[in-house]
């Protein structure tokens, strides 16, 4: 359920869109889908 724990980020950012007008520049993107992309890679099934 780990991987689940960073959906909170892409609430963080709607929320700072929504309450600030902030939005994420092109780096933090890429982090944000490092970060996402590596709690999908954990939840494929091993291949054995």
């Amino acid at each position: 359920m780990a991987p689940f724990r960073y959906s909170g980020l892409l609430m963080a950012v709607a929320a700072g869109w929504l309450v600030w007008g902030d939005v994420p520049d092109p780096l933090a993107w890429a982090g944000i889908a490092a970060i996402m992309g590596s709690g999908l890679y954990l939840l494929r099934p091993s291949a054995r």
